[in-house]
């Protein structure tokens, strides 16, 4: 009975120090990661119990988190749906990871278009995806191109992880069309402008050159050139005029 009892007592410190022990390790780590104080009460729970309401407590906490996440990926994911400009994302392997609708339809993305170099080809955009992320400072992060009948402004960012790494790219696609027609009107606006104002100008050159070039002018003759010079300076006051009128027009519509 001695030797039993001894026995008894040899695996009862065995089991504590390679199971107790343990499941007290494994219990104070878990309450570290749930962050709550035990109650008194606890004290009086054996190490199961103790271990399981510690478990039930990081799984409340984890659903918790879950939850949250989930409902920051579905806000996420409404906000990208009805954006106006298109939005890639890219994972250093240059796979899609993420799309909007307005980015499929500005590049006419079709479902087996699921990379960086196939998508930027279809519309003969020529860029390496790895001089953007190796090479940014020698790389322009912005291109304009034109897909079909529409105008794109399409920005180049790089993703990195929690340790500021590369860990990808990200396309942002702008519809700039209404932009460059506009831009084109204001061009070929100043280029009719200056070929209005080319002619009255000349017209008053020449006659001016005329009237210098005689030393006897005759009066009638005077007259009529002065007339003459002084319909091109009202032709060119009315163009100036109306000029004056389109700025002002464009200044109030800007504010």
């Amino acid at each position: 009975l001695v030797l039993l009892g001894v026995i008894s007592i040899i695996v009862g410190i065995f089991l504590s120090k390679t199971v107790v022990k343990p499941i007290d390790k494994l219990i104070k780590n878990a309450e570290k990661l749930t962050s709550k104080e035990k109650n008194a009460h606890v004290k009086n729970k054996n190490e199961i119990d103790n271990l399981a309401d510690t478990f039930e407590e990081m799984t409340t906490k984890l659903q918790t988190n879950l939850s949250e996440i989930s409902t920051q990926k579905k806000q996420m994911e409404t906000i990208l749906l009805h954006m106006s400009d298109g939005i890639i994302a890219f994972n250093m392997e240059g796979k899609v990871i993420l799309i909007n609708p307005a980015a499929t339809r500005s590049l006419s993305i079709m479902e087996e278009d699921t990379d960086f170099e196939t998508i930027f080809k279809n519309v003969n955009i020529d860029i390496n995806m790895e001089k953007i992320i190796y090479l940014e400072d020698w790389t322009s992060s912005e291109q304009k191109v034109k897909v079909k009948d529409r105008y794109l402004n399409l920005a180049f960012e790089i993703l990195k992880d929690e340790k500021d790494r590369p860990a990808g790219v990200m396309v942002l696609i702008q519809d700039i069309t209404e932009h460059v027609k506009l831009d084109n009107m204001r061009k070929e606006f100043v280029a009719d402008v200056s070929h209005e104002l080319k002619t009255p100008i000349t017209s008053i050159k020449v006659l001016a050159e005329s009237l210098i070039g005689q030393e006897n002018v005759p009066v009638e003759l005077y007259q009529e050139f002065m007339v003459d010079i002084n319909e091109e300076l009202e032709r060119m006051n009315k163009i100036i005029n109306d000029l004056l009128s389109l700025v002002k027009m464009d200044k109030s519509a800007s504010d």
